[in-house]
């Protein structure tokens, strides 16, 4: 099963499930070149995203490496920290994090469970070239609606 990948240099290429994480990682260090424009598109499109994957990490961190039960205890929890070092990122509260500024749609976020999921959050519906996935390695990429649809099969 091969899946279409769009990563932040807007490129799309073919991997196996499995190797996802990998690929997100080397896709944003090799792809992501150093080209001003995507830089600045992936800062503009996965700052919510990434600050968000980077506070369930946290959580995850000091609860024994179990993720958060529920969205309360993940906003609770980001409440605790402050928000201070969001704010460059237009975030000021909890509840802008959980929002896509692509869709305006709150993310879908994956709890519970014993161990970090590969993914930790996608965008509700995304645009027409995808939706942007946040990794456990806290890593924002764009994936076209088949590679989705093969990631989360019971998701519409």
């Amino acid at each position: 099963m091969d899946l279409d990948i769009v990563s932040p240099g807007f490129c799309s290429v073919s991997v196996l499930p499995g190797w996802l994480v990998g690929l997100l990682l080397i896709g944003n260090v090799l792809v992501g070149c150093n080209s001003p424009e995507v830089k600045q598109e992936v800062k503009r499109r996965g700052s919510n995203l990434q600050s968000l994957a980077g506070m369930y990490r946290m959580y995850s961190s000091e609860n024994g490496g179990h993720p958060p039960a529920n969205e309360t205890d993940l906003k609770n929890f980001i409440q605790e920290q402050g928000l201070e070092h969001f704010e460059p990122f237009g975030i000021t509260t909890v509840d802008d994090l959980f929002i896509s500024p692509r869709d305006g749609e709150p993310y879908v976020v994956v709890y519970g469970g014993s161990e970090l999921p590969e993914i930790l959050a996608y965008e509700r519906l995304g645009t027409e070239t995808g939706r942007w996935i946040v990794s456990s390695m806290a890593v924002v990429a764009e994936v076209n609606e088949s590679a989705f649809k093969e990631l989360f099969p019971n998701e519409p």
